[in-house]
């Protein structure tokens, strides 16, 4: 549950009619003052308002970081086979605190207290993330105010006990191989590359990004990554936590596909994660001027299916399909828009020709179609979504880049909402931009979808 000062904008507004009403009893002044003093009013009245939006987003941001964490703690990839429960908790804790502070979950909030308390005995375990906040506020002066209190919290039980059976787990993942995978994965990586090889996006298609690996990346001190060889690392480690819980039964099996222009098979639905996470470290961006065609990748995955059961016993698998994409769909340059699978009604925003400044082509743009997921759901596969944010350099955006600045104005805001209208459910979509933050993404849908899937209880 989660906390903010509920009386806040109507406090703030209150505090504007009191100092009005003094006003208005004065009985000097002239008509420059009053229109003086209304102006300052109605930025008050704006200002409160603003500020009170600014400060729910916050709010729903680090509670959002608090259910994950609690989540995480208590999920497959935080749980270490034969711990002891002091050892168990001890990593419940780290791993709550790691994902509770990665990527970008403050809104402009400043945490001041974040407690993890977990309890719990091998068999079952319960994490508790508590936080409080401060907000800053921008026109808080109209009003005699600074700053305001958020204050939440999440619990989390593991949901496992000592006579639990695990569900038997089909997991298909879909993963985007196109040119904007290519990307660096973090702006420490683009300015390496733009500085090593003279480019940062889609580099593959002049074999480039093969260079860019070799490149440092000088914030970090480490070698350069790719958006794409995040997605691979995240895929990889919950392969391997499933491996983990497969070591007396295949509960789960793997498969792995790509898209880009075209739809690929990387490795078909199979138990023996040896050779899924072989599959996986071997994966590809796609060849020269790929596009993201993720309608037809999602109708390609369908016929994937094998199976679709109740999870009760190996011949009734449950399915599971995750997305994981940057959620920008596009034509390319040497295609034409109508033989390409386009939405013809893309809710919020249609498709636009926009010209394309490298090849004087056109590109069509726009996001993940919610309705090229409904097949796959109605026909029982329980559908998540990884949205990779799509990052674009700053330089791309100040040269006035017409491709990148679209995106950036037009498709950017819909993203996050397109892609959970297209999961079973909202909590089955995640969304994150920092290394650290997909790889927690991604162990967590992979905890969602596993028999022992931790829930949350506040």
């Amino acid at each position: 549950m989660n906390w903010v000062e509920p009386n806040f904008l109507k406090n703030a507004l209150a505090s504007v009619r009191r100092r009005g009403m003094d006003f208005a009893r004065a009985e000097d002044g002239n008509f420059a003052m009053l229109f003086a003093f209304c102006s300052i009013a109605l930025m008050g009245f704006v200002g409160a308002a603003i500020d009170y939006s600014s400060m729910t987003a916050a709010k729903s941001s680090l509670q959002s970081a608090a259910d994950s964490a609690a989540l995480a703690a208590v999920s497959h990839g935080a749980i270490i086979p034969n711990a002891t429960a002091a050892d168990q908790i001890t990593n419940s804790t780290l791993v709550a605190n790691r994902v509770f502070n990665s990527g970008r979950i403050t809104n402009g909030a400043v945490v001041s207290t974040l407690n993890v308390n977990v309890t719990g005995s091998p068999g079952s375990y319960t994490a508790t993330v508590a936080y409080k906040a401060n907000y800053n506020l921008v026109f808080g002066a109209f009003v005699g105010l600074s700053s305001i209190a958020i204050t939440g919290s999440a619990t989390a039980s593991s949901g496992q006990t000592s006579t639990s059976v695990p569900k038997y787990v089909d997991i298909y993942i879909l993963a985007d191989a196109s040119g904007s995978m290519g990307i660096g994965a973090t702006q420490g990586d683009i300015d390496a590359m733009n500085a090593g090889i003279g480019c940062s996006l889609g580099c593959h298609a002049t074999g480039t990004d093969a260079t860019a690996r070799t490149l440092t990346n000088a914030i970090s001190g480490k070698p350069v990554q790719l958006r794409f060889d995040v997605l691979k690392n995240s895929i990889v480690n919950i392969v391997n936590q499933a491996a983990a819980i497969n070591a007396t039964t295949p509960y789960i099996r793997i498969g792995i596909y790509s898209f880009a222009t075209n739809f690929s098979t990387v490795i078909d639905l199979t138990a023996d994660m040896n050779a899924v996470i072989a599959a996986a470290n071997a994966m590809t961006l796609q060849g020269y001027d790929a596009g993201t065609n993720a309608a037809t990748a999602l109708s390609a995955l369908q016929g994937k299916v094998a199976t679709i059961g109740d999870g009760s016993s190996a011949s009734q698998p449950l399915p599971f399909a995750i997305l994981a994409t940057d959620a920008v769909s596009n034509t390319t340059d040497n295609q034409s828009s109508s033989t390409w699978v386009m939405s013809p009604t893309l809710p919020n925003f249609l498709p636009s020709a926009v010209p394309d400044p490298v090849n004087n082509g056109v590109m069509e743009l726009e996001g993940v179609d919610p309705n090229w997921c409904a097949s796959l759901k109605s026909a029982g596969v329980r559908m998540m979504t990884l949205e990779t944010q799509y990052l674009i350099a700053p330089v791309d955006l100040a040269s006035n880049n017409l491709r990148y600045n679209y995106i950036n104005q037009n498709l950017l805001s819909q993203t996050s909402t397109n892609m959970q209208a297209c999961a079973s459910d909202p909590s089955m979509a995640m969304s994150a931009m920092a290394p650290n933050a997909i790889q927690n993404a991604m162990s967590m849908l992979f905890a969602k979808a596993t028999a022992m899937s931790p829930h949350l209880t506040q």
